[in-house]
């Protein structure tokens, strides 16, 4: 009918519809009304389930889902037991420095250092540790150092 082709997009698409069907009570009219509450009927047996229509960033899609696509790597280097050999990106050994830096920055005694399963950014974690510990015990003060040095020098007497 002519009403369904009007609502025909409505009727069976991502909508929500309302139909509201109006009657004539004049004899003239009862045809009409008939076929219009007919409609209605079938049309209140139509199930819509709207769904929100977004429009979604295709960059912010592909950065999830890059990430997505690591997290699952990682799972299956933690699930199989598998070691990496080859060497890390640049973008990762600066993301493992950063993560170092700011864990030990941080004043929370209850933080914890996350590199993830992947064995060569934990030893690339550790590298960083102990170069920046290094990097502080050579720039203690000259007479700190004399001492230092002194006690290394000096071997333990055989008295003690």
């Amino acid at each position: 009918s002519m009403m369904t082709s009007v609502l025909r997009d409505s009727l069976g698409g991502n909508c929500m519809t309302t139909m509201i069907a109006t009657l004539s009570v004049e004899k003239r009219n009862i045809e009409e009304s008939i076929s219009t509450c007919r409609f209605a009927q079938r049309v209140a047996l139509i199930k819509n389930e709207a769904t929100l229509n977004e429009e979604l960033d295709p960059k912010l899609v592909v950065a999830k889902l890059q990430q997505q696509v690591a997290d699952l790597k990682q799972e299956i280097i933690m699930a199989t037991g598998e070691e990496r050999t080859d060497e890390l990106t640049n973008d990762e050994k600066t993301s493992v420095e950063q993560t170092v830096i700011s864990y030990i920055n941080d004043v929370n005694a209850d933080s914890r250092l996350m590199l993830g399963p992947d064995t060569r950014k934990i030893q690339l974690g550790f590298c960083i540790m102990k170069r920046m510990i290094l990097d502080k015990s050579h720039s203690v003060s000259p007479s700190e150092s004399h001492q230092k040095e002194k006690r290394i020098e000096s071997p333990p007497s055989s008295n003690e």
